[in-house]
């Protein structure tokens, strides 16, 4: 029984990093956003540098639905369903709308869950300079 409550606090707590996650970039808080994520993490920097920009250029507002979230109390792969919505600050700015499967994988280091895989990092991207003038 202890076993089956430790693995019910895992998948909570993973549930509770992309809610942060999510509530970090619709605030514009790119470095709330990147916090979980191990920084050796496989196309760490292209994610780091789209979502720093992202936020730098335009409003967000994002959500992430937890679709699969497998595994143990050290290790969880999930699959989200991640919505975001982008309206550039340019003058003349565009609304995109993206919404794609994500998937990733938790690795318990210590007392915190790190994100060690995560697909596809170009959800991310900031909007193309031509976005603006949509």
């Amino acid at each position: 029984m202890f076993a089956a409550g430790l693995l019910a606090d895992a998948r909570q707590e993973v549930i509770d990093i992309f809610a942060d996650m999510a509530s970090s970039l619709t605030e514009g808080n790119a470095a709330g956003f990147l916090k979980p994520f191990d920084r050796k993490m496989q196309g760490y920097e292209q994610l780091d540098a789209n979502v720093r920009a992202l936020a730098e250029q335009n409003d967000v507002l994002t959500s992430a639905e937890v679709l699969e979230n497998e595994g143990s109390e050290q290790a969880r792969d999930v699959k989200l369903d991640w919505l975001l919505q982008i309206r550039s600050r340019a003058e003349s700015g565009g609304l995109e709308r993206r919404r794609q499967t994500v998937e990733c994988r938790l690795e318990k280091r210590g007392k915190h869950w790190r994100i060690t895989a995560f697909e596809p990092v170009a959800l991310f991207a900031p909007l193309p300079a031509a976005a603006g003038a949509r």
